[in-house]
């Protein structure tokens, strides 16, 4: 299953700038790229929101070099094969818009060694758009982003989106002469029904 279009999430941070330019030399160098970087809306109480402008509307000042960043990163994929798509919203719900509208075969994160989330939290980038797509969707550590993987990780549960992660798992692990581990985590059901 080689890649026809991947979507790479884009927010100007040293990781996904180094996952952008490896999704498009290493991974998928034949696919369209995708670039897509949501601005995020700030929370405001409901009554309040109809007196909102769209967020489009009043970063109307910085879109123009937000615009000029993302054809940037789109001379380094290659611009004949690169789209740029610029949202307003939640960047999970924007990022698996994208690849619902382009029909993507693969979403791609970067990833800093920190994390910024966790699920005690609201969850990581990742987690919330895993939660909004089918899409596979694969996490690219910026430590290793210029070098093939070693491991792919698929996170598998069982449901109708397994099939799709399992075969880009593989697709990129028999690329680049990776190992493939799959994960699938037992809920705690499960675990008191097997101890009964």
């Amino acid at each position: 299953m080689p890649f026809r279009r991947v979507v790479v999430g884009v927010d100007f941070s040293a990781a996904s700038l180094a996952a952008a330019r490896w999704v498009a030399t290493q991974l998928a160098p034949r696919a369209e790229i995708v670039l897509v970087h949501v601005l995020p809306e700030p929370e405001a109480p409901p009554f309040v929101r109809p007196y909102l402008p769209a967020l489009l509307e009043t970063v109307s000042d910085v879109a123009p070099a937000l615009y000029g960043g993302l054809r940037g990163v789109a001379e380094l994929t290659g611009v004949d094969r690169t789209r740029i798509e610029l949202l307003a919203g939640a960047p999970a719900d924007g990022l698996a818009l994208a690849a619902a509208e382009c029909e993507a075969d693969l979403i791609c994160l970067g990833r800093t060694r920190s994390r910024r989330g966790g699920a005690r939290f609201g969850a990581t980038a990742a987690q919330r758009v895993l939660a909004r797509t089918r899409v596979p969707v694969l996490v690219v550590p910026s430590a290793s982003a210029a070098a093939a993987p070693l491991k792919i990780v698929a996170a598998l549960d069982g449901g109708a989106a397994g099939r799709s992660v399992a075969e880009a798992a593989w697709t990129v692990a028999r690329s680049r002469e990776a190992r493939v581990e799959a994960l699938h985590v037992l809920g705690p059901e499960l675990r008191g029904l097997v101890r009964a």
